[in-house]
């Protein structure tokens, strides 16, 4: 069928005999928009050969007086408009209000129809095409979303290295006021006060080989009021394994005998162990517990490698 060609209102001027051009039709015919200009009633009155094009349509499929419901119905048919796209639209167009909407076209492409209201009823609708454009935000999108994953753990990184300078510098306290201390009694004084500092929130006690080296004594605590007396050298697993032991509630691993003879009127879900070494020599133990419910509390897997340190 012979294409149809671009039909103007009001009696515009075409090719004659003379060459004379018809200029609103080479315009409308060049331009790289598609124009389509609707009736009150939904039929085609003007359009430009570029519609064609952006919708993929045969020239026998799109004509003037052709019904706007018929050509949208025929898109949607192919997936190309989705259903409540049209719902909107023809709530726009009663109330007599713009919209805009976009189409999936087979090719891949992407096609913006966007409707303005004009005199009488009528529509005027641009068809463009905005693959680029959509390409382009959806790249932004993933592109913010990598930044953002980049940008928090820059966070991460930067918190970590402040705590880390933050337990190196009491580290360096702590080794300094060691190296004052006269008596066990200072030294016991001392580890008392900066392990709440070292590991915020967590409760534990200090053990201390007896000179018969078959049982440790208690002698200091801190955030507890759990510290035996003495414990046997056998009833830690970190003694006899000669590192530090870690639990965790639901894990694969079994609970001291030292810990479970406090018996703790609530669950110890969290603790490490770790054998204090000097000059080669085991000459105590570190009991240490992490409470994971208080917001502010160091954990085990945060702060078990530091403890080990």
């Amino acid at each position: 069928m012979k294409q149809q060609k671009i039909k103007l209102p009001g009696g515009a001027r075409r090719p004659g005999k003379s060459g004379t051009q018809d200029l609103p039709a080479e315009i409308l015919n060049i331009l790289d928009q598609g124009i389509l200009m609707w009736s009150a009633e939904g039929t085609c009155l003007l359009y430009n050969t570029r519609v064609l094009d952006l919708m993929g349509l045969k020239a026998e499929q799109l004509g003037i007086g052709a019904s706007r419901t018929d050509l949208r119905s025929a898109c949607a048919c192919g997936g190309a408009i989705k259903a409540q796209d049209l719902a909107d639209t023809e709530t726009q167009i009663r109330a007599n209000r713009p919209y805009s909407f976009d189409i999936a076209h087979a090719s891949g492409r992407t096609i913006n129809i966007s409707g303005r209201p004009a005199r009488n009823g009528r529509y005027l609708e641009t068809l463009v095409d905005v693959t680029a454009v959509r390409l382009a935000s959806q790249y932004l999108v993933v592109a913010r979303k990598a930044a953002e994953v980049a940008e928090s753990r820059t966070r991460d990184i930067l918190e970590t290295e402040r705590t880390r300078q933050s337990e190196a510098n009491l580290l360096g306290q702590l080794d300094e006021w060691l190296q004052s201390c006269k008596s066990l009694k200072e030294l016991f004084a001392i580890v008392t006060r900066f392990m709440p500092k070292l590991l915020p929130g967590s409760k534990g006690e200090l053990y201390v080989y007896s000179n018969s080296r078959d049982a440790l004594d208690g002698m200091c605590k801190w955030n507890t009021v759990d510290l035996h007396e003495s414990i046997s050298a056998d009833s830690c697993w970190a003694l006899r394994r000669g590192r530090s032991y870690e639990y965790e509630e639901g894990g694969l691993c079994v609970e001291y005998e030292h810990v479970s003879a406090h018996r703790h009127e609530v669950s110890v879900p969290e603790y490490i162990c770790i054998p204090i070494i000097a000059h080669g020599d085991t000459v105590g133990l570190l009991h240490i517990r992490f409470d994971r419910l208080a917001a502010d509390s160091a954990h085990m897997t945060q702060s078990a490698q530091f403890a080990i340190r």
